[in-house]
């Protein structure tokens, strides 16, 4: 049994000094990716861009968008009801901040 518990131990030790540490500059190159797919967004909301949107929302049926005035499943629902209905025909102008 002490053996097996040593064993186990040593197993999970090298696991953990295993996995590859996590760099600051791994991070930083992901916060720009973050960063430069939400003004993406941005741009696509305030141009009502149905070209930038999808290149920024997932183009699958499970996607879901909930809002102030529906819940919208799916990239079909997502272009047509916020993009077209609400962004492109409700307002003239779009500015988010």
């Amino acid at each position: 049994m002490n053996v097996r518990c040593t064993a186990l131990v040593g197993a999970a030790v090298a696991v953990v000094l295993s996995s590859a540490p996590v760099h600051a500059g791994d991070e930083q190159a992901d916060r720009k990716q973050v960063q430069q797919l939400f003004e993406k967004y941005l741009s696509s909301v305030k141009g009502a861009d149905l070209v930038l949107a999808s290149e920024v929302w997932s183009q699958t049926a499970d996607v879901v968008a909930v809002t102030p005035f529906g819940r919208f499943q799916g990239w079909d629902s997502v272009k047509t009801n916020i993009y077209i209905n609400f962004l492109q025909k409700a307002f003239s102008e779009r500015n988010l901040e």
